[in-house]
């Protein structure tokens, strides 16, 4: 017999798992920032901070919710980024789908829906090796399409994006 009182495993939300000192030793070995990375005073940096934790959604910062503040306080979104794993918080929701456990971040991408003129810039892009995070960003606004899309392209292809403007990889 089920026990009424007890939740439904599915309808639960996730653990929060804080950025903690383990990620950021890991972290180290691949990407190295210095501590406050744009220089801020320290007032600033206590500004940024508490912005960060003000727009925490469940937790975790989104991706979208970073760009929005680097813009709002003048700030490389990389500065976000460190911000946010100062604090110990994690960055979720990326717009290009690179924290999904899956390559393609949506199962039903066919690689005939993409046009043909992105996917040659993100193989030349590949090419030259500056398949970056930026990239990405700049041929979707030139294509006027989401990010994602590009990212959906680069994917069907095997293709590796790099350098996340927030620092995650």
């Amino acid at each position: 017999m089920k026990d009424n009182n007890t939740p439904d495993p599915s309808k639960q939300r996730p653990t929060i798992r804080p950025f903690n000192n383990t990620d950021r030793d890991k972290k180290k070995t691949r990407i190295t920032l210095p501590e406050n990375t744009v220089g801020l005073a320290p007032e600033q940096l206590t500004g940024l901070e508490n912005k960060v934790r003000d727009s925490l959604a469940n937790g975790y910062l989104p991706c979208a919710i970073a760009f929005t503040i680097a813009s709002d306080y003048g700030v490389p979104v990389v500065a976000v980024g460190k911000v946010a794993d100062n604090i110990g918080h994690r960055i979720t929701g990326c717009q290009i789908g690179c924290f999904k456990v899956e390559k393609t971040p949506r199962d039903n991408v066919q690689s005939e829906q993409f046009d043909d003129k992105i996917v040659a810039e993100v193989e030349a892009l590949n090419s030259r090796d500056e398949l970056t995070c930026n990239a990405v960003f700049e041929l979707a606004k030139r294509f006027q399409v989401k990010p994602l899309a590009v990212a959906d392209a680069a994917n069907i292809k095997h293709l590796k994006i790099h350098n996340c403007q927030l620092g995650c990889f």
